[in-house]
């Protein structure tokens, strides 16, 4: 507050800072806003026209990405540059380069801030007036209420209770109409406990190293694209051109070999197996191991192609750039992120993940829900844990006296808040990956696992 002196109000020095402080929060905002469209939707309601006003050139551009983004859905340096003749491409991408340790949730929080202060001055400014117009104590807390709304200063929270969601659902299921996610499980059998993928769900997939972790994220985003589902997988371990193979692969129905040469029907058939390949409607990035630019192509993709389904090929290869503490704790907040990026974009995002060595010493091989190398964080945060397991690859050839079939393969359910612990059983080779039984060859097996005694261990706690 001022000081008052001889019935004056003097403010602190610190107030001639504020048009600066102003302007260099709008910068900072409108570089984020540049360099960051995929996240536009997450301030576009917030910003009013007193902003901008105050933002001066930089909420001119500002105000043209919101007009851009409300008529299309996005927006570009290049249309931007073409509506205000003073900004150049090349001068708005060097600016969408600045601050880019902040995102646009950050930067619109301190602009806010900022002008919340410039708007507080106004009111202060007005005051003496409605004091000379008569204006009691209550009715000029009511004119300071009214300026801070108007200005946009007052935030109000927008997210829904889901109250409107769940009522629209309740009565199409008085009416026995059902409106599904059109993204669900791969595996015929895990379809038969879970129809669909939830929006906001985070699924965590586990396997030891070698298992086939891959062979079930390529499962999952083919298994979209046959239906014409955009879908995201960043894969982390492999070349984009080794994906492509595998896709190909799975698609054709073979091995890919350096010599293909056949009848013309075969490689007429091969061909055509690439040409529907090319136009999956799925993006296969590897935009590196830092955990902000995986987030980042992933909104960006979500934003231009409206993905309806991401998947992260795998965990423990990713790091926060800067984290300084322990390993658990670094991937417990990379957990934290995927989950709030499936709540946020309202996607399913499924995490592909290791399991501790530790597993490969129990008798049957087989995980449990807090099994996950290196961090616990991912089954507390999962809303479903998948355990895959694959007999053959251990060697191990029968269970309770029974023989597995060739092949034999299962996706356990560990964690499911609709499903519970169940137990999908599937095949596997290494064309397909994981697949569909055969109906010639479908064997009665044990609906549930095997219940093994485990080994006393501790959990992983890396140092």
């Amino acid at each position: 507050m001022g000081t008052k002196v001889d019935n004056r109000i003097y403010w602190p020095e610190s107030l001639n800072l504020l048009p600066g402080k102003l302007e260099l929060t709008a910068r900072t905002l409108c570089a984020r806003i540049i360099s960051e469209p995929w996240g536009f939707h997450k301030i576009a309601g917030k910003i009013t026209e007193p902003m901008l006003a105050s933002a001066g050139n930089y909420g001119d551009v500002i105000r043209e990405c919101q007009k851009q983004f409300d008529s299309a859905g996005r927006y570009t340096p290049q249309s931007i540059s073409l509506e205000i003749a003073y900004a150049t491409p090349a001068q708005l991408l060097e600016l969408g380069m600045e601050d880019s340790e902040s995102d646009i949730s950050f930067a619109f929080a301190m602009f806010l801030d900022v002008y919340g202060q410039k708007v507080a001055y106004d009111i202060w400014h007005c005051i003496p007036g409605w004091l000379v117009m008569g204006k009691t104590g209550d009715e000029i807390a009511i004119e300071s209420e009214r300026m801070r709304r108007e200005s946009g200063a007052i935030q109000f929270n927008e997210a829904s209770d889901g109250k409107e969601e769940f009522e629209k659902a309740l009565c199409m299921a008085l009416e026995g109409k059902t409106i599904h996610y059109p993204v669900g499980p791969h595996l015929a059998a895990l379809r038969r406990m879970i129809k669909c993928y939830e929006q906001g769900d985070y699924i965590i997939v586990a396997a030891l190293s070698g298992v086939g972790k891959t062979f079930y994220a390529i499962g999952e985003v083919y298994a979209a694209a046959l239906d014409g589902i955009p879908s995201c997988l960043i894969n982390l371990e492999n070349t984009p051109k080794n994906m492509q193979k595998r896709l190909w692969q799975k698609h054709c129905g073979e091995f890919f070999q350096t010599d293909l040469r056949s009848t013309d029907d075969i490689t007429r058939k091969r061909l055509q197996a690439w040409e529907d390949v090319k136009r999956f409607p799925i993006a296969n990035y590897n935009p590196g191991r830092a955990l902000p630019s995986i987030l980042s192509a992933i909104r960006q993709d979500w934003h231009e192609r409206g993905i309806k389904l991401a998947v992260i090929d795998y965990a423990q290869k990713i790091y926060i750039p800067g984290f300084k503490g322990p390993r658990n704790y670094e991937l417990d907040r990379v957990s934290a992120e995927f989950r709030e990026l499936a709540l946020e974009l309202e996607i399913p995002v499924i995490v592909l993940a290791q399991m501790k060595q530790e597993v490969s010493k129990y008798p049957d091989k087989r995980g449990g829900m807090y099994d996950i190398k290196d961090c616990a964080g991912f089954a507390q945060d999962a809303t479903m844990v998948i355990n895959l397991h694959r007999p053959e690859y251990f060697n191990i050839k029968e269970c309770d006296g029974i023989q597995y079939p060739e092949g034999y393969a299962d996706a356990a359910v560990v964690k499911g808040r609709e499903t519970g612990t169940a137990l999908a059983e599937c095949r596997f080779d290494p064309v397909q990956g994981f697949h569909d039984i055969p109906t010639e060859t479908f064997t009665q097996f044990p609906v549930q696992p095997p219940k093994m005694e485990r080994p006393n261990m501790e959990e992983d706690i890396p140092f």
